[in-house]
């Protein structure tokens, strides 16, 4: 773990290490964490995926999958190509059936071991301080797996992480002759004259970036010369008056660009630390002709303030720098360009998990509080999909603490942490969040804490609708004969068979059936993990399955366990005529609840998690921002 004062000199020692690892043919993965990633799951580890898979998202589904498994199968990974690809939510590969069937952390690290065990593999993960939850997860199961693998990490960041095996490496501030090396290669000289050498040793605080700041100050200032015979750079006679800060001299070299460079720069402080060449270029074309375009990028690049990558995207040259320049945006000024950033990003694919945290983050900056607790709740059912628990907690959350969200938003956000809870078997936290939910209307919050914490008093009161009555009147059978009511007990469950369909009818069944034998019942938590499966374990809230009939609402949650199904094991487990199973199907197909795929000529039915059929968009997506 490297640490070090901003500027001291972290970015670069891990340049020169990649290129040290990558001459020797170690295997070097990168990635970077960034803000809008905070509450993204794994967003530090697929950005490292996405560089090391060298996958662009500008280009189609086809190309990115092709690219994928071009660079898995040359080195003998192509078991991943599916989980990797369910991963970045690629459609294509939906109808493939997978070897590993890996999710979220469990992929990572089988992928990482696997590579290690091929060759030396070096992982770098930048900024740390920015890591999800979820990554953070990975990063502590993969240090523990160090001693027993090829692999070596190196990570920077300001926190410290606390993790066992992990060395902190603090760089000091430089000596003062690598000061003064570093003011030369600067100024482009070979010697300084021995006042210029004390100053910049003196003003320098053993900070390399602060000392490049302030050469390039002296330079603009013309407060030096340098003496091209000799190659010695020298006073020319009187100290300038300069701003001694870092912070204050990044500035100082932004108020020395032209007009357009400046507003080129702003705009890509809006956009973080690195953004596409095809997006800055999007958000400044209202302001500047395509050559005052081309003339800007050619200033900014020049002065050093950004760094064109190989792959058409642009990265400031320090991250200090984008935070220096997004900080002289007026609060105004910020909300509504991280508004249109995102309403940018919405008219492409919405749901897409590349792009979802990017939407939440700029909304969430954003003055639209709607718009930031729509995708937000989105979002966590995209990480709830992907399994990555802890990362559906924090967008959730995130929603319910939104200030101005609409009671249904907030409503959806603390009924769906419950779920989340449930789903990790936390049962007493979930049972404590639903309460919130009833609070603000959901008609289900309240039965579900009931059957979760296996309350008989809450359970006999408590007012649930059909879909959840059977699993109520179950759960009050199951707890009634824990304590000896066999009698009321199996009349209760009598009675829910008698209403209950599906899965409840299935685990009702069983009920009656122990009880009516005199066999004792199994531990209560077989009941609940029962109704969690059948339930909650959904990839779409059961919030949003409200507005449908019971029937279509059963449908989906089947679909959605089972991931794909044919019409025929519908109609079985449903126990419902075809004819009506298939005009469920076709409704929902058509809504955009469900998804047709062909395998091996076969139909297939797929839940999916569009809320609305989807329409054909521009692909000039970023038409929608006007600046």
């Amino acid at each position: 773990m490297i640490d070090g004062h901003t500027g001291i000199g972290k970015t670069s020692l891990l340049a020169s290490l990649a290129e040290t690892a990558k001459r020797q043919g170690v295997t070097l993965l990168v990635g970077y964490c960034q803000p809008h990633g905070k509450h993204a799951p794994l967003f530090a580890w697929r950005d490292l995926l996405v560089g090391w898979l060298e996958l662009d998202f500008r280009h189609t589904a086809d190309e990115q999958i092709s690219q994928m498994k071009h660079k898995l199968g040359a080195l003998g990974l192509a078991a991943f190509a599916k989980d990797i690809a369910d991963l970045f939510s690629l459609p294509d590969l939906e109808s493939e059936s997978s070897e590993l069937n890996l999710t979220g952390p469990h992929l990572i690290l089988a992928l990482l071991q696997q590579l290690a065990t091929q060759q030396p593999t070096l992982v770098v993960l930048e900024d740390t301080h920015w890591l999800d939850s979820e990554s953070y997860n990975v990063l502590g199961q993969l240090l523990a797996k160090l001693a027993e693998w090829p692999l070596m990490m190196v990570l920077t960041g300001h926190d410290l992480l606390p993790h066992d095996g992990l060395t902190h490496l603090t760089l000091p501030p430089l000596s003062e002759s690598a000061l003064v090396e570093v003011a030369q290669r600067a100024l482009g000289a070979d010697t300084l004259d021995k006042s210029l050498a004390d100053w910049v040793c003196q003003h320098g605080a053993g900070n390399p970036l602060y000392v490049e700041e302030l050469c390039r100050a002296l330079q603009q200032s013309q407060a030096i010369i340098l003496d091209k015979a000799t190659g010695e750079t020298h006073w020319t006679g009187i100290i300038p008056s300069l701003p001694l800060s870092l912070h204050e001299l990044l500035l100082s070299r932004l108020d020395g660009l032209p007009l357009a460079p400046q507003e080129l720069l702003k705009r890509g402080s809006i956009l973080g630390f690195s953004f596409e060449a095809a997006l800055i270029l999007k958000l400044i074309e209202s302001h500047l002709t395509p050559t005052e375009i081309d003339e800007a990028l050619d200033a900014v690049i020049t002065a050093s303030f950004l760094t064109e990558l190989a792959d058409a995207t642009y990265r400031f040259s320090h991250p200090l720098m984008q935070e220096a320049i997004y900080a002289t945006l007026s609060f105004q000024q910020r909300q509504d360009w991280h508004k249109k950033v995102a309403d940018g990003l919405a008219h492409s694919e919405a749901t897409s998990a590349v792009q979802l945290e990017k939407i939440v983050y700029h909304y969430s900056r954003s003055s639209d509080v709607a718009q930031a607790a729509k995708f937000g709740l989105l979002a966590g059912d995209k990480a709830r999909e992907q399994q990555s628990f802890a990362g559906a907690l924090d967008y959730y959350r995130q929603v319910y603490s939104l200030i101005g969200a609409s009671v249904e938003s907030r409503m959806k956000a603390a009924e769906n942490q419950g779920d989340v809870l449930a789903l990790q078997r936390d049962y007493l936290a979930a049972a404590s969040i639903y309460p919130q939910a009833a609070e603000l209307g959901s008609p289900t919050a309240l039965a579900k804490q009931a059957i979760l914490a296996g309350d008989l008093g809450l359970l006999t009161h408590v007012v649930a609708t059909a879909q959840l009555q059977p699993w109520v009147d179950g759960a009050r059978a199951w707890l009634l004969a824990a304590t000896g009511e066999h009698e009321m007990a199996l009349k209760m469950a009598q009675t829910a068979l008698a209403q209950a369909d599906g899965a409840a009818h299935s685990a009702l069944s069983t009920v009656v059936q122990n009880l009516e034998n005199q066999r004792a019942l199994e531990d209560y938590d077989g009941w609940r993990q029962r109704f969690i499966n059948a339930v909650i374990q959904l990839g779409m809230s059961t919030i949003d399955l409200l507005d449908m009939s019971p029937d279509h609402a059963l449908v989906v949650n089947r679909l959605t366990r089972n991931r794909s199904m044919k019409l025929a094991d519908i109609v079985a487990e449903l126990q419902k005529p075809i004819e009506h199973v298939q005009t469920i199907l076709n409704e929902l197909t058509e809504k955009g609840h469900v998804k047709v795929v062909t395998i091996n000529q076969e139909i297939w039915y797929k839940a999916q998690f569009a809320r609305k059929a989807k329409k054909k968009l521009s692909s000039d997506v970023w038409s929608a921002l006007d600046f």
